[in-house]
């Protein structure tokens, strides 16, 4: 059997010794990755708009997007999706569709 057809029989097995973890979270689009890599007016309205909760223009989201999907594009990224966790009270897993409900986009 090819090495393929046994990988896709055997995922696992795929990875030999190594820990299928130890890639875990070692590509994240952080505050430090945001900021080095948006324009730094984008960054500083974004950051403002945060504390102030002022809405965040149309260019500017586009603008992030771009961005981020730029970035995981340099990480091998291949396809992607909008995965919303909201950052207080709830994981947006049971009964997620309150929990990540988004008005800004």
């Amino acid at each position: 059997m090819d090495k393929l057809m046994s990988g896709m029989l055997n995922p696992l097995g795929a990875l030999g010794d190594r820990d299928a973890l130890a890639d875990a979270s070692t590509a994240i689009f952080d505050d430090t990755t945001m900021k080095a890599s948006l324009p730094k007016a984008v960054y500083t309205r974004f950051k403002e708009a945060l504390v102030t909760g002022a809405a965040t223009s149309e260019d500017d989201m586009k603008a992030i997007a771009d961005c981020i999907f730029a970035w995981a594009r340099t990480k091998g990224a291949v396809a992607s999706a909008h995965w919303f966790f909201p950052m207080r009270s709830g994981s947006g897993g049971m009964g997620g569709v309150c929990g990540a409900f988004k008005m800004d986009t």
